[in-house]
C-alpha cells in the first residue's frame, strides 16, 4: 500500500500543478477575451506613460514657441495655464482602435463600389437616371403624374443617394470634417431635378429636402453616435453645421421623426460625455498619513491637484460644447446639461482650492489659483447665462 501511495503523489502533484498552471492561464483574460496579466498590465503602463511624455514635451515645446515658457509665469499661473493645455488637449486614437477604423472603413467602401455592379447602364449612374426620368416627365407629363411617380421618385433617387452618403460618411477625413452638404455631387445634381421654366409649380420641389430627411438624417444620426467626439471642439463646431444644415431643408421640422431622432442622438451623446466625465475624481482626495514626510505629502497632493485642475478644464471644453448647441436644442434641455457640468465638475474643485488648498499651500497660491479658475469658467458662460 506504501508503494501504490507513493507511485500516485507524483501524478497528484502533477495533476495540482497543471490545475494551478490552467487557473494561472485564466486570470490573465477577461470576460471580453483582453489579456489583463501583468505583463500586459505594465506594458499598458508603459505606453500610456510615454503617450503622456510625448503630449507634455508638445505642449512645453508649443508654449516655447509662443514666446512664453510656463517656467516663466508666476507659479501658480504657470500651473493653471499647464493645466489649462492640457486639459483643452482632445484625447488621440490609440493605434489599436485606429487601425481597426481604418480596416472596417476600407471593407465598407469596398461593399459601397459594389452597389451597382450588375445594374444596366442606363440606371447605373444618379445622372443616367435622373435623365431617363426628366425625359419621362418632359414628354409624358400627364402619365408621370397619373401613376404617383412623385411619390416614388424619392425612393429610386435614395439608393444613390445613400451610396454617396456612405462614401461621404466614410470618408477618410470622417463625417465631422467633411464639406457642406450642399457641396455634394448628388445636392446639386438633384438640385434642379425636372424644373421647367415658367412652370409656377412643380411636383418634384421638395425632392431634395424629402432625401434630406429619409436618406441623410438617418445615417448623420448614426454618426453623432458613434463618430462623434463631442470633446472636441473642431468635430462639434463641423456637427452642429451639419445638423443647422438639415434643419434649414426640412419642410416641416416640428413634424418630422428623423429630425427629432438626430436631435435626440445630439443630446444623449452630450449627456454621456457629461456622465463619462463626472465618473473620474474632480477634486484631490488624498488623506495625509502620519507615517509619510511632510515632502511626500505635498508631492502626492499636487500630483492629484495638477490633475484634478486637468479635468477641470476639460470639464470647461465640455461645457463650450454643450453650450454651442443652444440655438439648435432647447434652451431648457442645453441649459439643464451646462449646469450639470458646472455643478457637478466645475463648482467642487473651486470650492476645493478656497477651503482645503490652504492646508498643504499658501493662502494667496491657492487664491489666486481660485481667481484663475473662476475666470476661466466666466470666460465660457454665454452672457444670458
Amino acid at each position: 500500500s506504501s508503494s501504490s501511495s507513493s507511485s500516485s503523489s507524483p501524478s497528484v502533484a502533477v495533476a495540482a500543478e497543471e490545475d494551478k498552471e490552467e487557473e494561472e492561464e485564466e486570470e490573465v483574460v477577461d470576460e471580453f477575451g483582453r489579456v489583463v496579466g501583468q505583463a500586459a498590465n505594465s506594458s499598458g503602463k508603459a505606453k500610456r506613460a510615454l503617450i503622456r511624455q510625448k503630449r507634455e514635451q508638445q505642449r512645453a515645446a508649443a508654449a516655447a514657441a509662443g514666446g512664453t515658457k510656463y517656467s516663466d509665469l508666476p507659479p501658480a499661473a504657470g500651473q493653471v495655464q499647464q493645466a489649462r493645455d492640457a486639459g483643452y488637449e482632445t484625447p488621440d486614437v490609440s493605434e489599436d482602435v485606429g487601425l481597426q477604423y481604418v480596416n472596417a472603413r476600407s471593407s465598407i467602401l469596398r461593399d459601397i463600389s459594389e452597389f451597382f455592379e450588375d445594374v444596366s447602364d442606363e440606371f447605373k449612374s444618379l445622372n443616367a437616371a435622373k435623365a431617363v426620368l426628366e425625359e419621362w416627365k418632359n414628354r409624358y407629363h400627364s402619365a408621370y403624374t397619373d401613376c404617383f411617380l412623385p411619390l416614388s421618385v424619392p425612393s429610386i433617387f435614395g439608393v444613390y443617394v445613400r451610396r454617396q452618403t456612405l462614401l461621404w460618411l466614410h470618408s477618410k477625413r470622417g463625417v465631422m470634417q467633411s464639406t457642406a452638404l450642399d457641396k455634394m455631387e448628388w445636392y446639386n445634381d438633384l438640385f434642379d431635378f425636372g424644373i421647367v421654366e415658367g412652370q409656377a409649380e412643380d411636383e418634384d420641389s421638395v425632392l431634395v429636402p424629402t432625401l434630406c430627411e429619409k436618406v441623410v438624417v438617418p445615417l448623420l444620426t448614426d454618426a453623432v453616435q458613434t463618430d462623434w467626439e463631442c470633446v472636441s471642439s473642431q468635430q462639434t463646431h463641423r456637427c452642429r453645421l451639419l445638423v443647422e444644415e438639415l434643419l434649414s431643408h426640412s419642410v416641416d421640422e416640428a413634424a418630422s421623426a428623423p429630425l427629432d431622432q438626430l436631435k435626440n442622438a445630439v443630446f444623449s451623446s452630450l449627456a454621456r460625455a457629461c456622465h463619462t466625465h463626472s465618473a473620474l475624481p474632480v477634486i484631490p482626495v488624498f488623506s495625509p498619513a502620519d507615517s509619510i514626510s511632510q515632502a511626500e505629502t505635498e508631492t502626492a497632493a499636487g500630483r492629484q491637484r495638477r490633475f484634478c485642475q486637468q479635468r477641470y478644464f476639460a470639464a470647461l471644453k465640455l461645457l463650450q460644447s454643450v453650450s454651442e448647441w443652444d440655438r439648435v436644442l432647447l434652451s431648457r434641455d442645453v441649459r439643464q446639461l451646462a449646469s450639470s457640468v458646472v455643478l457637478d465638475n466645475l463648482l467642487p474643485m473651486l470650492c476645493w482650492e478656497l477651503e482645503r488648498a490652504g492646508e498643504l499651500y499658501t493662502q494667496a497660491d491657492a487664491s489666486e489659483t481660485a481667481v484663475l479658475l473662476l475666470k476661466a469658467l466666466a470666460d465660457c458662460l454665454q452672457d444670458k447665462w
